[in-house]
């Protein structure tokens, strides 16, 4: 729930909160220069994507027997969200918190699916690429794959690589992905940044003062 705090930054006019399992593959300033004037337009002040697999994404027989591309209970995905920030909306979020109002087993995510029920605008699928849809939804997954802003490592995690962590360990090639863990992998980011480091980057990867916006993608890419 520590992400909840960028409700607090009042000095920002739009906040991007962004889950350290996301990579970007291109400039995201489109979250401010078209999703945020578009979530003004429909007066909402917070936008998520939607999660996967859907509900009505048809699963093969043998996908059913092994559990695999098991519909998710949340309307929204987490993993990258965009907000208008205000300490009134902080306070009844984190007073939401020890309620059985949200599915608790979701924690934030489901906070959030929760609050913002019937008032979250939806961000386009490029911005939240779940990497359960190449295989899950794959005519989705193929039909955005050239214009993906951030590949969300949902379902693999390429950097973790120990004995301990075996159940990521094949996680890539079982669902399909060995293409996108290797550009984890192949990205300076991941030669440059330890497992110690990584585990304690900071959730809030990208906070953008929405008057400021001409700063440049390099300069965002410094966490």
């Amino acid at each position: 729930y520590t992400k909840l705090h960028v409700w607090q930054l009042e000095e920002y006019e739009a906040i991007a909160c962004v889950d350290s399992d996301m990579f970007s593959l291109h400039d995201p300033s489109g979250l401010f220069y078209e999703v945020w004037p578009a979530m003004k337009k429909e007066n909402l002040t917070f936008a998520m994507g939607l999660d996967y697999p859907r509900k009505e994404t048809k699963r093969s027989l043998i996908y059913q027997l092994i559990g695999k591309c098991v519909p998710s209970n949340s309307q929204f995905n987490g993993g990258i969200f965009v907000l208008q920030p205000s300490r009134e909306v902080f306070g009844q979020l984190v007073g939401m918190i020890n309620t059985d109002k949200y599915d608790l087993n979701m924690c934030e995510q489901g906070l959030l699916n929760a609050f913002f029920y019937n008032k979250t605008f939806t961000l386009p699928y490029k911005y939240n690429a779940n990497l359960v849809t190449k295989t899950c939804d794959p005519e989705l997954y193929n039909s955005h794959k050239e214009d993906i802003v951030f590949l969300h490592f949902t379902v693999a995690k390429p950097w973790m690589k120990s004995f301990f962590s075996a159940e990521y360990m094949w996680s890539c090639p079982w669902w399909n992905l060995d293409e996108e863990c290797a550009i984890w992998r192949d990205s300076k980011f991941d030669k440059k940044v330890s497992k110690k480091e990584l585990r304690n980057v900071t959730v809030v990867s990208a906070i953008y003062d929405i008057h400021r916006i001409d700063r440049s993608f390099e300069n965002y890419m410094k966490w």
